[in-house]
């Protein structure tokens, strides 16, 4: 009997198992939300689709805008009927084409041959004689007395630590630094008198340091009185033993402070002063005002050159005389007008100067110009030089075949980028029915017939054509073609890209550049084209999924905060009923152990 009660107590068992005392309620609330948020994650899908629309129209809107920028080079005449201008000899003569240059478009080769050249001369008005105008002074500074007034040789290249130096007895020069005019001269123990003063004039202190009869003198290298010689904070002793400085045995150093040059003056400080007064003179017609308190000569030269008289003046300080030249050769100077006696006071004499004009042979035929510079059907000419020099015009086709490979280059960017927009798996634009109608009618432009003055009306006659190998479509240039048109009639191969019909002097009335342009536009116009505008209808369907993700992102972050806050309560609950759960069968085991007990016992 013992034996089954044990038995039957080991086979018992609490009808509650233990709940665990740790739930992990953000772990779940997480697992929860992720299926909640799905909806969100569409939005924000959704929105980043759209965001990649507005990016790749973009690129696209980019794209076109090159192709317009190569559609307006075919809409210069310099593109296609522009000239070239070579010179045998630039030394004798130099050209530049012009459009129309040879007489006609449609010239291939024209050579002009120059010999026989006699240079125009410029006009020039020149002081008869010096006008007694000082240059200006500059700033010294000589030692006050010789450098060694005990006698003997000083010892100038010697070096100041070999105790050779024969200074006076109370001097001496050590290694350490001193400025001039701002600017740090280094002394090393190595040194001499004539090094250093070498260092003085290398310093960049706008200085020169010599030495004459044991003396030394400091020169400002300026003119002027605004320019000095300043010397400071030595170390050396260099200055004291110079006998630059006054003091310590040294009597005053000689000053003498620089002058500015006449030219510089007020009139009235020089020597122009005689009859100069206030006044006027003029050069070509052009008046200029003298006020002799205020005016210098360099003042009025320098109003005379920046003016619109045509005419270079300046001041030789050297033969004392001032001169004014023509800027042109062959015009004349005209001087007249001098209430101010400004060209008497000069000794210029008023009245006409005039220069000399161009004489030449060309092409056989004697010819004169008022000028070295002259234009002749269309080329503008500047002799140089005399001698002999052929220049040859002649179409410069290499700027046409530039500006409609440009076109194509571009053109094809922009059809690859649609293509691959259109077919890429992971395009946001795959199939968009709008880049497929701008990509069927970039095509057919190109097939298109294009009426214009001119004797070709199709891309194909001037070499370009669709290349259908392509997946794309893109154009190839046959570069044969186009300069066999170009040589027949660039005229004619720039009028079918362009062409003015209203004589307004712009080529933007028809041909094909001008057609093309005007379709693109309607897509690229920064303010009502219709990618701008197509965007900005995707940019307010990305503002309207914003505002439902940040609806739906506060109804979330809420739903979120309800489920936490509930499963905490029933987990509060849950570990309520446990702990109730664990008593009551704790209580059941020990009854059941204590009648087992008992039973045993009568047993």
């Amino acid at each position: 009997m013992a034996d089954l009660c044990r038995r039957k107590r080991e086979r018992w068992q609490p009808m509650f198992s233990p709940v665990t005392s740790t739930f992990d309620i953000q772990s779940l609330v997480s697992q929860l939300m992720a299926l909640e948020r799905q909806p969100l994650e569409q939005l924000q899908g959704k929105k980043t689709t759209y965001q990649a629309q507005i990016d790749v129209w973009n690129d696209i809107r980019t794209s076109l805008l090159a192709v317009q920028t190569a559609l307006d080079a075919l809409t210069l005449s310099t593109s296609f009927l522009s000239k070239t201008a070579t010179t045998s000899d630039s030394e004798v003569v130099t050209a530049t084409a012009g459009t129309n240059a040879s007489g006609t478009t449609e010239v291939s080769e024209t050579t002009y041959t120059f010999t026989n050249i006699t240079m125009a001369s410029a006009a020039a008005a020149q002081s008869s004689s010096a006008l007694g105008l000082s240059a200006g002074t500059v700033t010294t500074l000589a030692g006050g007395e010789e450098i060694n007034t005990e006698g003997g040789d000083a010892g100038f290249n010697e070096r100041i630590d070999s105790g050779s130096l024969n200074l006076d007895s109370d001097k001496a020069i050590v290694s350490g630094s001193f400025f001039v005019n701002g600017k740090a001269i280094t002394v090393a123990a190595s040194d001499t008198i004539m090094t250093i003063l070498g260092k003085i004039n290398s310093s960049g202190a706008g200085v020169t340091a010599t030495l004459d009869s044991d003396t030394v003198t400091i020169t400002q290298d300026t003119v002027g009185p605004n320019y000095f010689v300043n010397l400071e904070s030595d170390t050396t002793g260099f200055f004291d033993a110079m006998k630059l400085t006054a003091g310590n045995g040294n009597p005053d150093p000689s000053l003498t402070a620089g002058a500015a040059a006449d030219a510089e003056r007020d009139l009235d400080e020089t020597p122009l002063v005689g009859t100069l007064q206030d006044g006027y003179f003029t050069i070509n017609d052009i008046t200029f005002a003298v006020d002799v308190s205020e005016d210098s000569l360099s003042d009025l030269i320098g109003e005379i050159n920046a003016s619109a008289a045509g005419v270079l003046a300046f001041y030789d300080s050297v033969d004392d005389t001032v001169t004014l030249t023509s800027s042109v050769a062959g015009e004349d100077i005209v001087l007249s007008n001098d209430t101010a006696n400004f060209f008497s006071e000069l000794n210029i004499a008023t009245g006409t100067h005039s220069g000399t004009g161009a004489s030449f042979t060309l092409n056989g035929q004697a010819l004169t110009r008022d000028s070295n510079t002259f234009t002749i059907n269309g080329t503008t000419f500047v002799l140089q030089g005399s001698g002999t020099a052929s220049v040859t015009v002649a179409k410069d086709t290499d700027a046409a075949a530039g500006a409609v490979q440009g076109f194509v280059s571009r053109y094809n960017e922009a059809v690859e980028l649609i293509h691959t927009k259109l077919t890429a798996a992971d395009s946001p634009l795959k199939g968009d029915l709008r880049l497929k109608s701008l990509q069927r009618r970039l095509r057919s432009y190109v097939y298109t017939s294009v009426a214009n003055p001119g004797t070709l009306t199709h891309l194909s006659q001037v070499g370009v054509t669709i290349d259908h190998d392509t997946s794309a479509k893109t154009l190839v240039l046959d570069s044969t073609a186009l300069a066999d048109a170009l040589e027949d009639g660039a005229a004619d191969v720039f009028e079918l890209f362009a062409y003015d019909s209203d004589g307004d002097g712009r080529y933007d009335d028809g041909g094909f550049a001008n057609v093309l342009d005007e379709y693109l536009d309607d897509y690229t116009h920064r303010f009502d084209g219709s990618i701008v505008e197509r965007n900005e209808l995707i940019e307010d369907r990305i503002d309207t999924v914003e505002r439902k993700i940040a609806r739906m992102e506060k109804s979330l972050a809420l739903r979120e905060q309800r489920l936490i806050a509930e499963y905490e309560r029933l987990f509060s609950l849950f570990q309520q009923l446990q702990a109730q759960s664990t008593g009551a069968v704790s209580v059941l085991t020990q009854d059941f152990s204590s009648n087992n007990s008992s039973a045993a016992s009568l047993l």
